[in-house]
């Protein structure tokens, strides 16, 4: 029987790009159901968005820095479940797209790289609802002002163009000349923006992290 490393290596290109489709799904969904859910929550009271992420965004961010202190943790959890399902010859029985899935689900839980990029969409995703919520929120309510002031979807594109804006050298929007949708008139519009920078860099950071420990650290007392 092939063991998970070996099936990950045999397989790695087709995972990469089901991964990333996978994820690609996943935000389609998460923000297909969530956006409008908090748009209805919020005109009821805005109590009720305030809880939500009050349960979810310290949940999801905890994970992640969690996974940079013992990223060991999380990775053998996660190899024994994969060793158990393959034990469990139900591998075999799959076929065809079903077969595919299922590696790429062992892959994704078990290989560190794709298990913290894995930490990371989640943990982006969150952000960018979470951030573009309150936003929205301090701006229909008259205690900051953005120009243009739209609905809850402008500020998660707004939220997006920022995360690529925050991606190192290529400066995107300044080449394709395509500037921010929504401009935050004072600094109190600012510091939301500003804590999503902070929040992603951690992430990010948090992610590097926890990789660097499981594919280096640990080669060096082996």
């Amino acid at each position: 029987m092939k063991d998970i490393p070996e099936i990950i290596r045999e397989h790695f290109a087709f995972i990469v790009l089901g991964v990333i489709a996978f994820h690609v799904v996943l935000f389609s969904l998460f923000f297909g159901l969530f956006v409008p859910l908090l748009s209805w929550l919020t005109y009821i009271h805005w109590i009720f968005g305030a809880v939500l992420f009050g349960f979810y965004f310290p949940m999801v961010l905890g994970s992640l820095v969690a996974f940079a202190v013992n990223p060991r943790l999380f990775t053998r959890t996660f190899q024994s479940m994969g060793d158990r399902f393959l034990k469990s010859g139900k591998l075999q029985k799959f076929t065809g797209l079903r077969r595919y899935l299922a590696i790429g689900w062992i892959a994704m839980m078990t290989d560190p790289l794709l298990l913290g990029w894995s930490f990371v969409a989640v943990y982006t995703g969150i952000s960018i609802l979470t951030f573009s919520w309150v936003s929205w929120v301090f701006a229909i309510h008259g205690v900051v002002s953005y120009e243009p002031q739209g609905g809850l979807w402008s500020f998660v594109l707004f939220y997006f163009w920022y995360l690529i804006d925050l991606l190192p050298i290529l400066e995107v929007w300044e080449t394709l000349g395509i500037k921010a949708p929504i401009v935050a008139k004072a600094w109190t519009a600012a510091l939301p923006i500003l804590g999503f920078r902070i929040y992603m860099t951690l992430g990010a950071f948090s992610a590097v992290v926890g990789v660097w420990k499981v594919r280096h650290v640990d080669d060096l007392h082996s």
